[in-house]
């Protein structure tokens, strides 16, 4: 399999097969989150990138972790963020107080809306979000 760096990724992933599942109420896909925000080179906090976990990519430059990325029940994006991807220093960045903040909007790629059927744009608004810690996965309703 080709390798992608993140940068080749952004373009190339739409054609990639995309780990999902389907659960009795919702649809779930597997994915790479890359914390920060764009404009700042993925510094900070908030989402920077989406990739589809099928990606290989070996020298992560930015803090990241495997996620399922879904529709919740009211229509909004969730993010189910998986705990043993992160670092305890990442753990405590991103999720201290049992919040997510995120500094910018972020548009998800295409892979994301095709592959749970959505027409529209998916935008995760700026804001700061709750989080629920199930024990395994932190959950973030954007």
């Amino acid at each position: 399999m080709k390798r992608y760096t993140v940068k080749n990724a952004q373009t190339q992933y739409s054609r990639l097969p995309v780990e999902s599942k389907e659960n009795t109420t919702q649809k779930r896909l597997r994915s790479e989150i890359v914390f920060g925000s764009l404009s700042t080179g993925c510094k900070g906090s908030g989402v920077c990138k989406v990739v589809p976990s099928r990606i290989e990519v070996k020298d992560w430059k930015c803090p990241h972790a495997a996620a399922w990325i879904s529709l919740s029940p009211e229509g909004k994006i969730r993010i189910e963020f998986i705990k043993k991807s992160m670092t305890v220093q990442e753990l405590r960045r991103y999720f201290r107080w049992q919040l997510f903040q995120v500094f910018e909007a972020y548009a998800m790629p295409a892979f994301v809306r095709n592959g749970l059927d959505t027409p529209g744009h998916l935008i995760i608004q700026p804001g700061i979000y709750a989080v629920k810690d199930t024990g395994k996965e932190l959950i973030v309703d954007f």
